[in-house]
């Protein structure tokens, strides 16, 4: 273990060198980092204030092999009180929607090439109560949208390496 002087959660790192982490208010940074020697080599920068925050302290974020970043926005997930936003970030900074209308995203992750995100939707007014959720997958070029789980118990959807499948939990404690 490497202690690296940053305090957060969820660490990702960025093909273009940089660490993603969200702090504990949910404040996510990036700072410059050498994976070589395994130290952080600039100052951390805010990316993002009202990242949201799951049980555990899990943040709501990811970064795709090309540098796509994308995050939930929102209170922090262990309330279930308020809807959020997916939004995607270049890496300039610049932040566009993802045309979804507002809901209870979960577990964003986007494919290795970056053209798709990976999430999960919790629906209901308080979206916790029972921990029901399906997983889902969108087209960033098409904006097509596809549910890939109906049961109501699937969560935490993830691309395989390849991006030719997509692997989560069915909620039974086994893989789908």
């Amino acid at each position: 273990v490497t202690e690296l002087g940053l305090r957060g959660t969820t660490p990702r790192f960025a093909s273009s060198g940089e660490l993603l982490y969200v702090a504990a208010e949910g404040t996510l940074f990036a700072a410059d980092f050498d994976l070589r020697s395994r130290a952080v080599t600039g100052r951390p920068l805010v990316l993002q204030q009202g990242v949201a925050l799951g049980t555990g302290g899990a943040a709501a974020h990811d970064v795709s092999t090309t540098g796509t970043l994308a995050f939930v926005t929102g209170n922090t997930l262990m309330t279930g009180v308020d809807q959020s936003t997916l939004v995607a970030v270049d890496r300039t900074g610049r932040k566009r929607s993802l045309g979804l209308d507002p809901s209870y995203f979960t577990n964003p992750r986007i494919s290795p090439n970056g053209q798709q995100v990976v999430f999960s939707i919790r629906p209901g007014a308080n979206a916790f109560e029972g921990f029901e959720s399906d997983v889902w997958r969108l087209d960033l070029a098409s904006s097509s949208l596809l549910r890939v789980t109906t049961d109501g118990n699937s969560d935490r959807g993830i691309f395989a390496r390849d991006g030719s499948r997509i692997f989560f939990s069915p909620g039974n404690d086994s893989l789908g």
